[in-house]
């Protein structure tokens, strides 16, 4: 994040910076010293095991009433559970999420995936799911080009392998990996969480980009800015 920030020359300062392990519960001394920072938002880099309780707990105990950003692996059902009312307003980075889909080539394939998925398991699959599916074609599709299951040979396959993308959404539809670090392009999008009274669950809504959005972004009520 400070890499970024810095690189692209954002306007954008970090008040706080506070850390917690993976497998704690409580993290209400952290988000008191974020909430007398006074941030104009919350980047929180963390699993849904971590991510649903710190949401929880800074607005239900701390009253730290300001928007949650969240990384693209809290795309869960769990998450959406975990949350309740505390995910109204929240911001997702996704590039596959349970209950939503953007409009486009994929939309059918990301459906059928579902719904098959919770068939046999009876939930829904998350990112993580749509990656270990995408996963298996592409080991299928590098071992087929490199015609054995050597090692070397399906690493050097993958270094150079270029296929269509399967269901989750690749930049130019096509799965590749750079040279540098072995990446791949997600065509992402944001979602902004709205609580489902029905349910008791928050839900994602796609805001942006604009040709993906199906509503506008939008500052809750309860929003409070920070002084800066």
């Amino acid at each position: 994040m400070n890499n970024t920030i810095t690189k692209n020359k954002l306007n954008i300062i970090l008040v706080s910076q506070q850390s917690f392990k993976m497998g704690e519960s409580d993290f209400r001394t952290p988000l008191t010293a974020i909430k007398a920072a006074n941030p104009d938002a919350l980047y929180l880099g963390a699993f849904p095991n971590e991510g649903a309780p710190a949401i929880t707990q800074a607005r239900r105990d701390i009253g730290l009433d300001t928007i949650f950003l969240s990384a693209e692996n809290n795309d869960n059902p769990q998450f959406y559970k975990d949350l309740g009312q505390y995910g109204e307003g929240s911001i997702i980075e996704s590039r596959f999420s349970p209950y939503t889909a953007p409009a486009g080539v994929l939309s059918d394939a990301q459906k059928n995936f579902k719904n098959s998925y919770y068939a046999k398991w009876g939930v829904y699959p998350d990112m993580m799911g749509a990656s270990t599916y995408d996963g298996v074609y592409i080991a299928a599709e590098a071992i087929g080009n490199a015609g054995t299951t050597d090692k070397a040979a399906v690493r050097q396959a993958l270094a150079g392998l270029k296929m269509p993308q399967v269901i989750e959404a690749m930049k130019d539809q096509t799965i590749s990996f750079s040279p540098d670090f072995r990446e791949s392009t997600f065509n992402l999008w944001m979602e902004q969480l709205a609580f489902n009274q029905t349910l008791g669950e928050s839900r994602p809504n796609i805001v942006w980009p604009d040709i993906l959005k199906v509503t506008d972004f939008v500052l809750p009520s309860w929003y409070k800015p920070g002084s800066a």
